[in-house]
């Protein structure tokens, strides 16, 4: 291998499960750092002029937007700081709203519509980051892309691909 490239293990996926399930084996034996997946949607439209493109333009191509996977999990976090983020905002606003003479049922009401208020938001954005899953899945797949050094390293990462139903799978070289 030349100074400067890197080789990875690419596949596709059509189903979002399969590959949630790929990465989580695939962080066992590599590490998250050497996985990356498709970047946003915005940054696909900012790179291609469409938000979602077929896989084979992407797989191959160096100017394709990636970044780190999302776990399953991290969304659940994610929705859960907005729910209560709009819960402590929706309490500090009661108080400053009412100045210090509030009474407890007003604060647990204002804190409850801010949770609400947090829990759509949390829903908003995983709709909006699920629909543009499914748009892609359409186009063709999700592809993910793992740094492996060597045949030995290639060869894992190709049958943890494999097992959870990639396709397309291969090995490239970039710089």
């Amino acid at each position: 291998m030349a100074h400067g490239k890197i080789r990875e293990t690419v596949g596709v996926f059509v189903d979002k499960d399969k590959l949630d399930k790929a990465i989580a084996e695939l962080e066992l034996k590599f590490g998250r750092e050497k996985i990356s997946v498709l970047g946003t949607k915005q940054a696909i439209e900012e790179s291609f002029g469409k938000p979602e493109v077929k896989p084979e333009k992407l797989e191959d191509n160096l100017d394709t937007p990636r970044m780190a996977p999302v776990r399953p999990e991290e969304k659940g976090v994610a929705a859960g700081a907005l729910i209560s983020g709009g819960i402590f905002a929706g309490a500090v606003g009661a108080l400053v709203v009412a100045g210090v003479a509030v009474s407890i049922p007003a604060v647990i009401a204002a804190a409850a519509i801010g949770g609400g208020s947090g829990g759509v938001l949390a829903k908003v954005l995983g709709d909006h980051f699920d629909e543009h899953i499914e748009k892609q899945i359409e186009k063709g797949g999700l592809v993910l892309w793992v740094q492996t050094l060597g045949p030995k390293r290639e060869k894992t990462a190709r049958d943890i691909l494999e097992k959870y139903g990639a396709k397309h799978i291969h090995v490239h070289e970039i710089k």
